[in-house]
């Protein structure tokens, strides 16, 4: 039961991670700092923060739905179009590592990405650089103020020239800090903690750090095909002409992970509470003894397997049937924006366009 759960969390765990502190993204931390996550299991110790926090499920897509049509809206027209993803990675890699850091501001971002476009003497006006500050915006998915290696890597990917094995290389580069041509673990996590963030709402902050190590570990597995430890260039690539990308993965986590144990536990403890109010009105009748004798209800009496409460759960919609706008990276191209132009499908629209599947843009048109 979660009672004891909760109880192997409490032994598991230095006490500073407990108590008031619930709320907080240090408790995840905590648990994966001290191996409780590896120790107790994800689902174990996903299962006492959700009930200790209360959590219920969110639609991680949609939390970022906004973000993605901005950035689309804003690619069919922005400058940087006319430059290939491999020069301007390049040019904003060299600017970055040059003030020795990792992210951008919103002055240093609009600033490098005028200079690139000065450089390459491409025509640009007044409204193109105010442009630019959306698009800074647009791509700070956890909205902190800047630009993570991940954000500005991934996301302006979106609005440079190039087809989807190009992306892909220039993406793979910018990620890459040590060059030595492979993906660690690290650097993926770097990559999506921000979407982790920005899929996850704030009450549910105390279960980000599970659910970014849970997605890093999944999709590290995933894109390591030879089994060799650590992502190339290539394998990435193959990973994503599969199909794959990074928000569907990200939201098919989270969503399957986060419902799941909400909905387990539900069922537990509606069961439970059937169980309490059936003894309470037997024992009017039975005989002191025979009130002794508690009987286990057949949970899968009440409710078969895969066959939730209609009234109170909204089962999950298979992957295939859920609405893609957003890619299959994380950003929609112009030409699926223009596809989509004036409308944009809801959460439950089963027929929203097909799209071809990219990595961190949707760069092939």
């Amino acid at each position: 039961g979660i009672g004891s759960e909760v109880g192997a969390l409490e032994q598991s765990c230095p006490p500073t991670a407990m108590g008031n502190h619930l709320n907080h993204a240090a408790v995840g931390h905590t648990m994966n700092m001290c191996w409780c996550t590896d120790t107790l299991g994800f689902e174990t110790s996903a299962k006492a923060l959700i009930a200790m926090n209360n959590i219920e499920p969110w639609n991680a897509r949609e939390l970022i739905r906004e973000n993605l049509r901005k950035q689309g809206e804003l690619a069919r027209r922005s400058p940087l179009q006319q430059i290939s993803v491999e020069d301007g990675l390049d040019f904003i890699s060299v600017k970055v590592h040059g003030w020795f850091q990792k992210t951008l501001t919103r002055e240093q971002f609009v600033q490098t990405c005028s200079d690139l476009l000065h450089a390459r003497h491409i025509r640009h006006g007044p409204k193109d650089l105010e442009d630019l500050y959306e698009i800074f915006d647009a791509m700070d998915f956890d909205r902190n103020g800047t630009l993570s290696l991940g954000e500005w890597a991934g996301g302006l990917s979106v609005f440079f020239r190039g087809n989807t094995e190009a992306c892909v290389h220039a993406v793979f580069q910018t990620l890459d800090t040590d060059k030595n041509g492979n993906i660690s673990k690290k650097e993926l996590q770097e990559y999506l903690t921000p979407f982790v963030k920005a899929m996850s709402p704030p009450e549910a902050d105390s279960l980000r750090p599970l659910l970014l190590k849970k997605a890093v570990d999944d999709i590290y597995v995933e894109m390591d095909l030879d089994k060799q430890g650590g992502i190339s260039s290539q394998e990435m690539l193959q990973w994503t002409t599969r199909g794959n990308n990074i928000v569907d993965r990200l939201a098919d986590i989270i969503d399957k992970e986060v419902y799941t144990i909400w909905l387990q536990e539900n069922h537990k403890r509606l069961d439970r509470e059937r169980h309490l109010g059936h003894n309470k009105q037997a024992g009017m009748t039975l005989s002191p003894l025979s009130q002794g004798v508690e009987m286990t209800p057949n949970f899968d009496e009440v409710h078969p397997a895969g066959s939730p409460d209609q009234h109170h759960y909204a089962p999950m919609q298979p992957a295939s049937e859920r609405d893609t706008l957003g890619t299959s990276a994380y950003q929609p191209t112009p030409t699926q924006l223009e596809e989509a132009q004036g409308s944009l499908p809801g959460w439950d629209d089963r027929h929203g366009p097909d799209t071809t599947a990219t990595f961190d843009r949707a760069c092939s048109g």
